[in-house]
């Protein structure tokens, strides 16, 4: 694995550099400059992985959709219309979801389909998850992993522990969370495709997350840190913290990325001690 970060180094970057060799670490100057280095990456990664696989399967988690990073990524999406003339259709899913009603503005799947769906039909559909009066959450979850089952299941029957993400897209809490798995949450350690989450330590306290296998199984993932808030907990997951006292902890494995700006990575240059 490897780190990239901005050209003109410093000593600081360096003792980084040196700091996490072990970890795919890419570390960027301004919070602007990683929106955009990241966004465009995954333009030409979903153009890499059509060119292989029928339709990519990616999943956004809350503090990505409701985030700047979105808009960043439709700014590149209409200014390149080249480079997604060859992909192949996106099938966009929720790593984790709210429970309130349907078009709440803080649904991951009302963000989706104003920003991507409508505005790039041909690219994208979108999976979305029952909203709250469609039966409780429990229900709500067990709908979300049966229509996952099916539709990944509409060439041939597949086993629902092989479902993967081709991408997933998380949002690192200050707690450590991430979709919505939170610290000492009895969800982390459940199997599954999508959970109920009920008694959410923040508001709104009902919402529905892929499961820690599922999220573990995605062929990609990527997490979008920034801020100085978030540098203790991203270095404590890059050293190997206990996933049900740090739940990002257990994304740190072959095929994460963690895309950050150099006050987020603050912690990880100086060591967690």
């Amino acid at each position: 694995m490897f780190i990239a970060a901005t050209a003109g180094i410093d000593c600081r970057d360096i003792f980084l550099e040196r700091a996490t060799l072990d970890s795919d670490l890419r570390v960027f100057r301004t919070i602007e400059e990683l929106h955009a280095k990241s966004a465009t990456s995954l333009v030409r990664k979903i153009a890499s992985l059509s060119h292989f696989r029928a339709r990519i399967h990616l999943a956004f988690s809350s503090g990505i959709a409701t985030q700047a990073w979105l808009d960043k990524f439709v700014q590149i999406l209409a200014a390149n219309p080249k480079e997604v003339q060859e992909w192949s259709p996106v099938h966009l899913w929720c790593a984790d979801e709210v429970y309130v009603p349907a078009g709440d503005p803080r649904r991951v799947d009302t963000r989706l389909q104003e920003t991507l769906v409508d505005r790039f039909p041909q690219l994208f559909s979108l999976h979305q998850a029952p909203s709250f009066g469609e039966g409780s959450l429990g229900d709500a979850a067990r709908a979300y992993s049966t229509h996952m089952r099916e539709t990944f299941s509409r060439t041939r029957l597949i086993d629902p522990r092989s479902i993967s993400m081709d991408i997933a897209l998380l949002h690192i809490g200050v707690d450590g969370h991430l979709a919505a798995l939170y610290p000492s949450h009895e969800s982390l350690t459940r199997s599954g495709l999508v959970l109920p989450v009920p008694h959410c330590p923040e508001e709104p306290r009902e919402r529905l997350t892929m499961s820690v296998p599922l999220l573990r199984r995605s062929r990609y993932t990527w997490f979008i840190a920034s801020g100085p808030k978030v540098a203790p907990v991203l270095a404590h997951s890059l050293h190997g913290a206990d996933f049900r006292e740090l739940p990002s902890a257990v994304m740190n494995q072959v095929g994460t990325t963690w895309w950050c700006d150099t006050s987020a990575a603050s912690r990880v240059a100086l060591g967690v001690n």
